[in-house]
């Protein structure tokens, strides 16, 4: 379980929370906080979790394409950076 802390483009801050399996590094939940609408980072890791991806492939996705997720401080993919860093997959 890694947690990241971000300025939202809104510049309220975002609290993420990713939950993997140690063993296979299979996402399994998320959890986050802020005063922004951000609603959109649970969905991406309900899709995550049925697709049973990684934080690898988490790590890997691009963002950009979506307005609420779109900026160059992604804090899902923060956190999944920091998750494959912590687990020496880079």
């Amino acid at each position: 379980m890694v947690g990241t802390d971000l300025n939202f483009h809104s510049q309220e801050k975002v609290q993420f929370k990713l939950i993997y399996d140690p063993v296979n590094f299979q996402i399994l939940g998320g959890q986050v906080m802020s005063k922004a609408n951000i609603s959109d980072f649970i969905n991406t890791i309900s899709l995550a979790i049925q697709m049973e991806m990684t934080i690898e492939q988490l790590a890997d996705a691009d963002f950009f394409f979506h307005p609420s997720q779109g900026n160059e401080e992604n804090v899902m993919s923060a956190a999944a950076h920091k998750a494959v860093k912590l687990e020496h997959l880079d």
